[in-house]
């Protein structure tokens, strides 16, 4: 389960309404008040008004599922190959392989570009192909909290709190706008930690860790998928700064496009001409 806190009038509406279009896309969701919200965990802010209480919500690490996906991938025939991809080959305009760093050379006749926040550095050396594609820094913090674990994941002002099953506390993400250069600062730190006291005062902790790394920044945070540029056979994904929620999404997308030749309705706007247009152009800032 999943809180969305409220602590003042606008908070209120802006979940209220935020609750209603998750409501009417099939989601269980529903606004509780703050003495329900107290009840999932008496630790919460005196201050809170309420929020959302999103039920529909599973938490996983990124790390041990993308180390997941590999294994069952190798099952299922897959060759997982772990190097440094410096560039793609090509017969005229059609992609026959991808340039490794040690010199060879794996051949194909499709590839996906699917390298987050480095992928418009690729796209632009090796395609000619410039899209609005950059890095965005993320700052977090991991704490070990005393006493029973959380009754609920929180989220308030951009910041997510979530008892992890090793028993830490994830704390984030602070976004940067410092390019690649993301690591932990002082001042990520006492952000982070200043919405932690305000949503659970009473909580004690400690500091066990302090990591940063780089998401992709797409306008609008929309995500980029299809073809891209000229070349036959090259598709970009990249699923911005909510990358590791709207994987499962893009996978599908993707699959069918390239296994079934089945065009998603979103697919449309997901194109790297309408990631181009996008920036350009406010009035298609969002799908």
């Amino acid at each position: 389960r999943y809180l969305y806190a409220a602590m003042n009038d606008d908070e209120v509406q802006d979940t209220q309404v935020f609750a209603q279009e998750l409501s009417e896309a099939k989601l269980r969701v529903e606004w509780i008040d703050a003495k329900a919200a107290r009840e999932l965990d008496s630790r919460l802010s005196p201050g809170l008004l309420g929020g959302m209480l999103h039920s529909d919500c599973i938490q996983m690490d990124p790390y041990m599922f993308t180390n997941a996906l590999a294994v069952a991938s190798r099952h299922n025939g897959a060759r997982l190959i772990n190097d440094e991809a410096i560039g793609l080959e090509f017969f005229h305009d059609r992609i026959t392989g991808v340039k490794l760093s040690g010199g060879d050379v794996v051949h194909c006749d499709t590839v996906v570009l699917a390298m987050g926040a480095w992928c418009g550095q690729a796209i632009q050396k090796w395609l000619n192909v410039s899209l609005p594609i950059g890095p965005h820094a993320l700052q977090k913090l991991h704490l070990r909290p005393k006493g029973p674990r959380l009754g609920c994941a929180v989220r308030w002002m951009g910041t997510n709190m979530v008892h992890r099953s090793d028993g830490l506390m994830h704390l984030g993400s602070k976004h940067d706008d410092t390019g690649f250069d993301a690591r932990p600062t002082n001042d990520g730190k006492e952000w982070l930690l200043e919405r932690v006291h305000k949503i659970f005062p009473s909580l004690k902790f400690t500091i066990e860790e302090a990591g940063a790394g780089c998401g992709a920044s797409t306008p609008g945070r929309v995500p980029i998928l299809g073809p891209v540029g000229l070349a036959d056979g090259v598709f970009v994904s990249v699923a911005s700064t909510n990358g590791f929620l709207l994987s499962a999404f893009m996978s599908d997308v993707l699959t069918e496009l390239l296994v079934h030749r089945h065009v998603h309705p979103l697919l449309s706007e997901l194109t790297s001409d309408q990631a181009i247009r996008r920036s350009t152009d406010p009035q298609l800032k969002d799908i």
